[in-house]
């Protein structure tokens, strides 16, 4: 293999794989791709790899879990319900029975859960890491699915659950910080994506995503694709109570809120919507449950500003990077 400095992830996909995509793939600048043929099908794939995208450790039933709902909450944002999945696996040579059955288990669960089911895919042995590989397919809203190029100067900015949460898990569960965060930890291992919103969103949003690299990263996608700026108030930004007692608890509290913002694994919808959309955003929080929080504006311009409780504030990584 040539060595020498090598493009970062978003970078490769443009060069090399957007010039390989067909009409539906978008050029590779959105979360899912829409199959045109037939009744139109919104599709997404995610691989998770052990100590990549997971700890080693983590239970299998949760890694399954987090491994499909990673691919559900893309569907979501792109206001397609979830059909239908296929799995691919590498195994490593000493996964036993036991723990077939364990992620077996968790899928079993989840499919029941989120109304999906397995058509297919592949299994293989490997001397690496635990691999898993979902692809899944969601139903297609009559009006196409959500893309991240729809935002408007004037639109406002939404997101849905709490962020942070996951992140503040890992670095529980690594022991990077003490104290008890059960919480936390079951959103990095077992994340909550918001599938219900996905009815309602293709009605309500111009531009949506769904936030797993971090916030403040996944703002920048919808930035670049709309060709606007995204403002961003960190100070909005929903989180849980024993994140805010955590950011309280620090003599540079912008500095945590970025941790939470930047962290990723949030699994979460980020999107924007006009003005008049605001109590149909409403109705649509109390019809699912949904906690959905305002936390900016689309205006002219490009990138993100983002600003904490004490003013602007600047992140050295916006957010997480598989390169």
């Amino acid at each position: 293999m040539a060595s020498g400095e090598r493009p970062g992830e978003f970078e490769f996909i443009r060069r090399y794989l957007a010039p390989l995509s067909s009409e539906g793939g978008f050029a590779l600048t959105d979360d899912a791709a829409e199959l045109i043929a037939g009744e139109g099908w919104v599709v997404t794939s995610d691989m998770m790899i052990a100590g990549r995208h997971f700890l080693a450790n983590d239970p299998l039933e949760s890694i399954a879990q987090k491994a499909l709902r990673a691919n559900l909450s893309d569907l979501a944002s792109k206001g397609a319900e979830p059909v239908h999945y296929m799995l691919s696996l590498a195994l490593p040579d000493d996964f036993s029975e036991a723990d077939m059955a364990a992620l077996a288990s968790g899928l079993a669960e989840d499919q029941t859960r989120y109304g999906v089911k397995l058509l297919g895919g592949d299994t293989t042995a490997t001397n690496g890491p635990l691999t898993l590989s979902i692809t899944a397919l969601g139903n297609r809203p009559d009006k196409g699915m959500v893309r991240r190029n729809g935002a408007h100067a004037g639109d406002r900015l939404y997101v849905t659950g709490r962020i942070g949460e996951a992140w503040l898990g890992l670095q529980a569960l690594q022991g990077r910080i003490q104290g008890k965060w059960a919480g936390q930890k079951a959103a990095y291992r077992q994340p909550e994506p918001p599938v219900a919103l996905a009815a309602y969103l293709s009605g309500l949003a111009s531009a949506a995503l769904d936030i797993s690299d971090g916030l403040l990263a996944d703002a920048g996608h919808i930035a670049r694709q709309s060709g606007k700026r995204l403002e961003v108030d960190l100070s909005l930004m929903p989180v849980s109570e024993q994140a805010r007692r955590w950011i309280d608890a620090d003599d540079a509290p912008d500095d945590r809120l970025l941790d939470l913002a930047t962290g990723g694994d949030d699994y979460q919808i980020l999107f924007a919507a006009p003005p008049f959309a605001e109590d149909a955003i409403a109705y649509a929080a109390d019809q699912t449950g949904i906690g959905i929080t305002r936390i900016g504006r689309v205006s002219e311009g490009e990138g993100v500003n983002a600003t904490g409780r004490n003013g602007p504030v600047s992140a050295v990584r916006a957010g997480f990077t598989h390169f």
